[in-house]
């Protein structure tokens, strides 16, 4: 009786187990995907890019909206959005920057 408790399962076995643990993986993120409970990360990036886009496109259009025949007008609004275009482009590095170190931080300790 010991021998067949110390018997190692056979190569194929192996295979097998780890072919249907791989398949039950890949079974439920295809469930979670149907359901939207689960998003792939490059769908999500493609998303936040067209919604950031979209923002850009109309906030650069205020000055001309307000300022028609105002030039001088219109070039200060332009300048001021533009800084707070550089603000919010920058405050987003910094956060990105920080999340790095963070998250390299937690790689070493595991």
């Amino acid at each position: 009786m010991t021998h067949l408790r110390e018997r190692k399962s056979s190569p194929r076995a192996t295979a097998d187990a780890e072919f249907a643990k791989a398949k039950t993986e890949w079974l439920a993120l295809q469930i979670a995907k149907h359901k939207r409970e689960h998003v792939l990360a490059s769908e999500a990036d493609a998303v936040l890019e067209e919604a950031v886009g979209i923002r850009l496109k109309h906030i650069s259009s205020i000055p001309a909206l307000l300022y028609q025949t105002d030039l001088p007008g219109r070039c200060r609004a332009e300048a001021v959005i533009l800084q707070v275009r550089q603000a919010i482009a920058d405050e987003c590095q910094r956060r990105a920057d920080e999340y790095e170190r963070k998250m390299t931080g937690r790689a070493r300790t595991c």
